[in-house]
């Protein structure tokens, strides 16, 4: 009996990049399991990698592109979509102006170097500036902070794993989520690992989630409260001395700023306390925990989403990096910067994907709440009154590409409102997404296992520095593209610039000398390579000379921050009076597109508030914002703290009425009552409000 054709091959669904053998027969994934042999995942993946294979021999798996023809979907030719497609945009273009335009890409467009690439050069080619992202309701803040302290959006500093004695973890479950700036498959075996050679973990967070169960210990905090605790602790420190103080010297600039308004937010511990619910002496120790680690094999201070999606989400990403460097854990030990693969800072500058000096200019800001553009796209939140609002740059046509913001954006009610206002929408996936089952027309991609690819934003993440590399695995199924032919397709027929192909060659022209030869021995290689001789990290890499400030110093009191401690000093929070809600992935989901197991979502709720409301496990209640409300059984829980509710998103729909042949889709969509009003975004990246917002709840009776 002939044997199946192995082939390897790496996982796209998150940062973790988990080895994986594809077995072939013919055109068809028979087999799909964890590489054994892999130098980083070493035969781990979570149970959402292994569902990768369910997903490529879908039945629902799109096959053609789809015209929507008096209320039901068509089957159309290639030739006929982009004919009519790239005809309407074109008119929309002439008539209205590029900006009449937008596009819409989601979390797994991060996972594709040609998807990331061939769309944002198509928008900028096309002279549109209306390019959003999933990035405000995930990370966009990280960039934004990264801008003002060391000059560049794509430095990003993370933790090295493998060295410190002091992981303080905020906001994040890497149980469910691998971590997220990270690369760091097997989260539990190698946390577990840390904790057995004496690293102390810490996790703070309003739950008590699956990781801080096997590993570590754990502070419940208030929900959008995490600022405060972090101030408290950089008071502390500064206060007493305890800074290193000729690291600081050395290297940054605002050192005696940034006592002043430690002092401000942070001087009172016991307010500190009343604010976050984690006691005076708590705050000490682990701040005194902290310093000692520094002092040996280092520490580290890590957010996540859980600290992305709050009231002062920039701020909370610059404190964290201000703690990681007075103590001296920063490019020397505890966090260390990685240039990857390829020169991050210069790539990213293709396809007018990194940040522009003239984005404070009027023009380069949104027609709506004059938000500056961070990774070159707006906030998600903006779409809908930039749909709905009448005047010159209203956008009139958009695509969405490999996402549903009909479940994972803000207000998904009002979204599905203005996406029907729109002349034409456009959806680029490989399912009938809840967003697709509007659109006029859809276009069928290729799955992650029907292109080459390798970790273009992600290698500079890595704690083990090693790259992946991975040739498609299947051709694309029936009449499916990859994303990077069909906005060439488009731009041919609408006259634009294109970038040609195929993108593996396109993209080694950007490179310098050096990074080409490393890129060529890359895409050579059967899985991937090692990105030095050592196979380890690399200290001093960052200070001094990689700071893109001219003067080479991090400035650890950026300017414009000062108008938002205003806004933080009259903060006020979610009152006793109101529940507070936090969303977040599970184990089993991951955002909007995968959920490999379950059957719907719940409203978790504390034992104690569970008890004083009279309701029971899987009784249904209602939870209302200001946005609206939704029905949504409810599972009673020891692991959350007192006044707050967990409601996981990525489930459920906004649309009613869906054609067979769309994905399915269970539970409830928490995002119906999420609030896309723009006067309550944050500030620097436009992050959606998304942990932490007040709720009432009400028992329905029978």
């Amino acid at each position: 009996m002939k044997e199946n054709l192995k082939k390897f091959t790496y996982c796209r669904i998150c940062e973790g990049s988990c080895g994986f053998v594809s077995e072939v027969e013919g055109n068809k994934l028979v087999k799909y399991y964890p590489d054994r042999e892999h130098p980083v995942s070493k035969g781990y993946s979570c149970i959402k990698g292994r569902h990768m294979i369910n997903i490529q021999n879908h039945p629902k798996l799109l096959k053609y592109p789809l015209k929507k023809i008096d209320g039901s979907f068509k089957r159309i030719s290639w030739e006929q979509t982009i004919d009519e497609i790239g005809q309407t945009f074109l008119e929309l273009k002439n008539n209205y102006g590029p900006d009449s335009i937008g596009l819409y890409f989601g979390n797994p467009t991060a996972f594709s170097y040609s998807a990331t690439i061939y769309s944002a050069a198509f928008m900028k080619f096309m002279g549109s500036r209306n390019l959003y992202s999933a990035g405000s309701q995930d990370c966009n803040n990280k960039f934004a902070h990264s801008k003002r302290f060391y000059g560049s959006s794509l430095i990003i500093v993370v933790p090295d794993f493998e060295n410190i004695d002091y992981l303080l973890a905020l906001g994040t479950n890497p149980a469910a989520s691998h971590f997220s700036f990270v690369v760091f498959p097997r989260p539990m075996q190698r946390l577990k690992q840390m904790e057995k050679r004496g690293c102390k973990i810490v996790w703070i967070n309003p739950r008590y989630t699956e990781a801080a169960k096997k590993v570590g210990k754990h502070y419940f905090i208030k929900p959008n409260t995490d600022i405060f605790l972090l101030f408290g602790m950089v008071n502390y420190i500064l206060e007493n001395n305890l800074e290193d103080t000729e690291f600081i010297n050395t290297y940054s600039k605002g050192i005696e700023e940034l006592r002043k308004i430690a002092k401000e937010f942070g001087g009172d511990l016991d307010e500190v306390e009343r604010i976050t619910k984690i006691k005076k002496e708590t705050i000490i120790n682990i701040t005194k925990s902290f310093l000692a680690a520094s002092k040996k094999g280092g520490a580290s201070v890590y957010g996540r989403a859980g600290t992305d999606r709050g009231s002062f989400a920039t701020l909370l990403a610059w404190l964290i990096d201000v703690l990681n460097f007075i103590t001296g854990n920063l490019d020397k030990k505890g966090n260390f910067y990685s240039y990857g693969l390829i020169d991050a800072v210069e790539i990213t500058k293709m396809g007018g994907i990194g940040s522009s000096k003239k984005s404070k200019k009027k023009k380069y800001l949104s027609r709506i709440g004059e938000f500056s553009t961070v990774m070159g796209t707006y906030p998600a939140a903006l779409m809908a009154d930039e749909i709905l609002t009448p005047g010159e740059g209203q956008i009139r046509g958009m695509i969405v590409m490999a996402g549903d913001p009909l479940v994972s954006c803000p207000n998904t009610i009002k979204l599905k409102k203005a996406y029907e206002n729109l002349d034409v929408l456009v959806s680029i996936d490989f399912f009938i997404n809840d967003t697709g089952t509007i659109s006029d027309y859809i276009l069928p991609a290729t799955t992650f296992l029907e292109r080459e690819d390798f970790m273009l934003t992600t290698s500079s993440f890595n704690p083990i520095p090693y790259c992946n590399y991975t040739d498609a695995i299947l051709e694309p199924g029936s009449e499916r593209k990859p994303e990077w032919e069909i906005f060439n397709l488009l731009s041919e027929k609408m006259g634009i610039v294109k970038l040609g192909g195929p993108p593996i060659k396109t993209f080694q022209y950007t490179l310098s000398r050096k990074d080409r030869k490393t890129f060529r021995k890359l895409i050579k290689s059967e899985k991937g390579i090692w990105l030095n001789e050592e196979k380890k990290i690399q200290y001093n890499t960052l200070l001094p000379d990689r700071i893109q400030h001219s003067d080479k110093l991090i400035h650890l009191m950026p300017s414009d921050y000062y108008g938002e401690f205003e806004k933080l000093r009259t903060w006020k929070g979610v009152d006793d009076d109101h529940f507070s809600i936090i969303s977040g992935r599970q184990i089993e989901t991951i955002n909007s597109w995968i959920h490999a197991r379950g059957d719907t979502n719940y409203c978790y709720i504390s034992s104690k508030d569970a008890r004083r409301l009279g309701v029971e496990d899987h009784q249904e209640i209602l939870v209302s914002t200001e946005i609206g409300s939704i029905k949504i059984p409810v599972k009673i829980s020891s692991d959350l703290l007192e006044g707050v509710i967990w409601l996981p998103h990525g489930w459920g729909r906004t649309v009613k009425d869906v054609p067979d042949i769309a994905i399915e889709k269970k539970g409830i969509n928490v995002n119906k009552i999420t609030n896309d009003n723009w006067k309550g975004l944050e500030t620097f990246a436009g992050m959606a409000f998304l942990d932490g917002f007040p709720a009432n709840i009400e028992k329905i009776k029978d």
